[in-house]
């Protein structure tokens, strides 16, 4: 997301573009990654 993928793509589709079959699987591994969902992320970071 640091490359601006999150502007042209939904979290959906970056989900899918990292092997996620779910949205739901891809904000679980995000948050335990990270500690915030990737739509906070991206308010925080970006």
């Amino acid at each position: 997301m640091r490359e601006g993928a999150h502007l042209t793509n939904s979290i959906e589709g970056i989900a899918a573009r990292s092997g996620f079959k779910s949205r739901s699987i891809f904000y679980l591994a995000f948050k335990e990654e990270h500690g915030m969902t990737p739509t906070e992320w991206i308010k925080k970071n970006l």
